[in-house]
């Protein structure tokens, strides 16, 4: 009986990890579908579980057979994620690298502490080995959730910053993998070298964390350049738009009084037909010079007027509400907003066939300091099956690959959200922002 229990426990612990390993790997990952992720996540789970019970009913240390772990994950990550290979070796690495080194740890100061031999500790069904076995599993969940705190902006990375961190990892994972070979067969007069092997391959590890803080903020600064120079260049387009849309005013002014002149001189010699042509071909134009919104924001107005102005030309059929104020609001800040969430439905209905139905909605509501920009453009299939992270699909991927983290921004910035999802066919953008009081517009 008590043979049997301790069997289920193992296994149970053994299902346990090979859980935690998928786990770690959804939460690192993108998967290009949740669902199915989620369904194959559970089944990967599975046959890690069946690979670590294989291998402990058929040796005390798996070594080298632990490639098959290796392998095993590397189909689920390259199957049902939309990441690069490189991110997905990481993962992989990662994990493995932080279950050998807690694991080896563990047991080794253990086995240190209550004067026990390693491959005893290993073997012997016994009260101590169940609760070190429980206490490796409580740290490894630690140390994931840890790493997964550590690489959230692992978008910032660049592919020589990937290559070195695996490489790191993977060199830290076969150090780790024949230090713990060698502390099976070692005495007390070695234990004291083993440990001190772990701790330098531990303060390896650590420095590797420390490299990864330096990345972020080397990558941050040379990505905030990069969306300072993407602002000016936008606020360059509202100059020029803002001055255009000044001089069509002035023509316009001139023009319509040309226009009652011709009108009234028709008028005078009877010309009623003549009249009623050019009236209507004057319609014709002024539709032409149409603005879409008239608020008390010049910069709203040419923004929207422009971008939409450029949907129309393209096919595209527009409908616009807004409000009128702009209250606590920067310009600046609508003028990135605006013109990043339109720039980006313009771009998605571009691609779209021809002869399809096109369409752009643009909604801002305002109930008290609340804002609510709401964009919407057609779409022909999936943008969130097929690109769920939203990155650029221009060649041109550091001037054109910033939109959404700009959006996002801004709504960190004025304590709102951004929320990006599919509604009835169609492409949606919402941004929610909290007035700043302090704001003077």
């Amino acid at each position: 009986m008590t043979i049997t229990l301790w069997t289920i426990f193992e296994i149970l612990i053994n299902f346990y990890q090979g859980g935690l390993e998928t786990w770690f790997i959804y939460k690192f990952l993108t998967p290009r579908s949740y669902e199915r992720a989620k369904i194959w996540a559970v089944i990967f789970a599975v046959c890690e579980g069946c690979l670590v019970t294989a291998f402990n009913y058929f040796t005390v240390f798996e070594g080298f057979g632990s490639a098959l772990y290796w392998a095993s994950l590397l189909v689920f990550a390259f199957c049902f994620f939309s990441d690069n290979a490189v991110k997905k070796f990481l993962s992989i690495s990662l994990s493995q690298v932080a279950i050998l080194l807690i694991t080896s740890l563990e047991l080794n100061a253990v086995s240190s502490f209550f004067k026990i031999s390693l491959r005893k500790l290993v073997v012997e069904q016994s009260l101590l080995r169940s609760v070190t076995l429980i206490m490796i599993q409580i740290s490894i969940f630690i140390v994931f959730r840890l790493i997964l705190m550590a690489f959230k902006h692992t978008d910032d990375y660049t592919a020589s910053d990937w290559v070195t961190i695996i490489a790191v990892l993977i060199i830290s994972f076969f150090l780790v993998m024949v230090i713990h070979e060698l502390s099976l067969s070692a005495d007390d007069g070695h234990r004291l070298y083993i440990n001190l092997s772990y701790m330098l391959v531990f303060v390896l590890n650590i420095l590797i964390f420390w490299i990864i803080n330096s990345l972020i903020k080397k990558n941050r600064k040379l990505k905030e350049m990069e969306i300072v120079k993407l602002r000016e260049q936008y606020l360059e387009q509202f100059i020029g738009n803002a001055e255009s849309q000044y001089d069509a005013m002035r023509k316009l002014r001139h023009d319509i009084k040309d226009k009652y002149e011709t009108v009234n001189e028709l008028l005078k010699v009877q010309k009623i037909d003549e009249t009623r042509k050019f009236i209507s071909e004057s319609f014709d134009l002024i539709e032409k010079s149409e603005s879409y919104v008239k608020t008390k924001n010049n910069i709203v107005n040419a923004i929207v007027n422009a971008k939409l102005t450029m949907a129309s030309s393209l096919g595209i059929k527009i409908s616009c509400i807004t409000v009128s104020d702009f209250e606590g609001i920067k310009g600046t800040d609508l003028c990135d907003l605006l013109s990043n969430t339109l720039e980006n439905a313009i771009t998605a209905c571009k691609e779209i066939a021809d002869d399809a139905n096109k369409f752009l909605y643009l909604k801002i509501d305002r109930e008290t300091d609340t804002y609510t920009f709401l964009i919407k453009n057609s779409i022909d299939h999936s943008v969130m099956d097929s690109n769920p992270r939203l990155t650029t699909t221009k060649a041109d991927k550091k001037q054109h690959g910033l939109g959404t983290s700009i959006i996002r921004e801004i709504a960190r910035k004025y304590n709102g959200r951004c929320d990006f999802y599919e509604s009835e066919g169609m492409f949606c953008c919402q941004v929610t922002l909290m007035a700043d009081t302090t704001v003077l517009n």
